[in-house]
Formats: structure tokens, C-alpha cells, sequence
């Protein structure tokens, strides 16, 4: 079977990163997260980035249903580009930034006139942007059914625009915000451009993309802590700094 190349993309800057980046410790409220203008201009940067040059542009986009996934599809490869949307893909967070609000997201392909994303967008399943129980620890499975999916079609280049955690978990490593690596699948294992195995040996993989999610949580204290020194003392129980099972993604 003849290899495939594959990029994997995550989102541009979205309204609950640039409140993490703040120290608002109610960025993960933020329902259904859409792009900032950085964030925008993040995904708009796509067209050039290193991992494409002199690379097939590909002939097909796997999107997550949220907002800021389509919108970096969208502004990154254009309209035109064939896509589906994979709801199994969403972030591993069950938090409202995390979670596709069916209302949100069909108000924002239809304001901006996307008229395949609109379609694509009515034509998903009822309850897709529910996430059942496991939905977290089934990362790696689905990550791995996406690869079988994407072994399976016809097309020799394929983009996948998803999420920090969610790339984390098969693989083990931190993506940048609007970040595209490139990847080869062949006789359906991902490979480095070494030729190496991509994917983590971990067996519970998600667990070291929380080191991300700490830091970020960390900064935000750090900040909350700062304004409190510079403001008349009062009581005030302090922020949580720790990780636990039930922490939200990196969005």
C-alpha cells in the first residue's frame, strides 16, 4: 500500500487560550472557544508554514466540529479543500470550551457564508457534541481508528485540524498553537521523517500532556497571586495550582 503524508494542525489562538494566557481562571467557561484575532492570523499563516513547503497540499481535511478547528480549516487551507467533520476528534476535555455547541457553530459557518462546512456541519449526528463517560482515557483509541479511517481513503495527503491534548495522547508531545507537523503513514503506522515510529510507547499517554496544562494553570496563579499583592488584603482562598483527573484540556 503506497504511503500517505499527513498533517496534523492544531488550532490558532482561541478566546480560552488568550484567558488562560491572562490568568482569567474562567477561560475554561468560555463556551464552545472560537479564534481571537491572533489566533486568526495564526491559522491564516497555515498556507506557508515549513512542514508544507514543497509538500502535496492536501487533497483532504479531517476537522474537529468546534469552532476554532473550523475556522483554522477554513482560514488555513480554504473552502475549497475537501473536508469531513469528525466529532471524534474533539478535545479530550469535557469543560464548555471544550464541547462543540450545535447553535454556536452553525451560526458561524452560516455568518461566513461557508456553505460546505454549513452542510457538513447540519448533517451531524444529534448528540455529537455529547461526551459520554471515558471520553478522556478513549483518546488514544480514537486517535488510533482515525489513523485506520485515514489509511483506508484514497487521497495521498491529509490534514487533521484538532487539539493540543488530543495529539498528545497518541503521540507524547506538545503542539503550538496554529503548529503543522508532518508525518507519514505507511502500511498504517505514523512515522517520523526519520523513518521512527511517532507514536508515545506510554501506555497512558495523557497523563504527560498534563506537564502543559499544569503550567498553564501555574501562570494563571502566579498572575491571580500578583494582583492580590497590589490590592487592599482581603480573605481569599488560593487559586489551585494542581492537576487532577478531572482537569480540563489545553484547549
Amino acid at each position: 500500500m503506497p504511503s500517505q503524508t499527513l498533517y496534523l494542525v492544531r488550532h490558532g489562538e482561541s478566546t480560552a487560550n488568550h484567558a488562560v494566557k491572562n490568568g482569567v481562571s474562567s477561560a475554561y467557561l468560555l463556551t464552545d472557544a472560537a479564534l481571537t484575532e491572533s489566533g486568526e492570523n495564526q491559522a491564516r499563516a497555515i498556507s506557508t508554514a515549513v512542514a508544507l513547503e514543497g509538500q502535496p497540499r492536501p487533497e483532504l481535511l479531517l476537522v474537529s466540529p468546534l469552532r476554532r478547528t473550523m475556522q483554522t480549516a477554513v482560514l488555513g487551507f480554504g473552502e475549497a479543500v475537501p473536508h469531513l467533520l469528525r466529532p471524534d476528534i474533539q478535545e479530550t476535555g469535557n469543560t464548555p470550551a471544550d464541547r462543540g455547541d450545535p447553535k454556536l457553530g452553525a451560526a458561524l459557518v452560516r455568518e461566513h457564508g461557508w456553505a460546505s462546512y454549513a452542510e457538513s456541519y447540519a448533517a451531524l449526528p444529534a448528540e455529537w457534541a455529547v461526551k459520554g463517560a471515558g471520553w478522556k482515557a478513549s483518546a488514544r483509541r480514537r486517535f488510533q481508528a482515525l489513523l485506520e479511517f485515514v489509511a483506508g481513503r484514497a487521497e495521498r495527503s491529509i490534514a487533521i485540524v484538532a487539539h493540543h491534548d488530543f495529539f498528545c495522547a497518541f503521540l507524547g508531545a506538545s503542539f503550538a498553537l496554529g503548529e503543522v507537523r508532518r508525518y507519514t503513514l505507511h502500511d498504517g503506522q505514523l512515522l517520523l521523517s526519520s523513518g521512527e515510529p511517532a507514536v508515545s510507547p506510554i501506555v497512558d499517554p495523557p497523563q504527560r500532556c498534563l506537564w502543559f496544562l499544569a503550567s498553564q494553570r501555574k501562570r494563571a496563579a502566579l498572575h491571580d497571586m500578583k494582583h492580590e499583592l497590589n490590592a487592599t488584603p482581603a480573605p481569599r482562598t488560593p487559586p489551585q495550582t494542581g492537576v487532577s483527573a478531572q482537569s480540563p484540556s489545553a484547549l
